[in-house]
């Protein structure tokens, strides 16, 4: 995911909702430039009659950007993702 600011970013953090669990959040990493990553596997834990006996599973997820102020943005994702087992899923 690109993230900017204009006068540095301190923290971005992904955060994501499998379903039938509670919000689960991970710090994103910076690899370069604007670009941040994070990585989310599924669980089996998130199948099953939530998701209609599907094997895989549909997460909505959002990113929380802090600057070097203590501003926070956040982007949220309007529409699921849907994650399949054995699968990784990188934002």
């Amino acid at each position: 995911m690109n993230v900017t600011d204009a006068g540095g970013l301190q923290s971005v953090k992904l955060s994501y909702w499998p379903g039938n669990s509670g919000v689960l959040t991970v710090n994103m990493t910076h690899t370069s430039g604007s670009t941040w990553k994070a990585t989310i596997v599924a669980q089996d834990s998130w199948s099953g009659s939530q998701y209609n006996e599907d094997p895989d599973g549909l997460i909505s997820y959002w990113v929380e950007a802090t600057d070097s102020s203590g501003n926070k943005a956040t982007i949220n994702h309007s529409n699921s993702y849907r994650l399949y087992k054995n699968d990784v899923c990188l934002l």
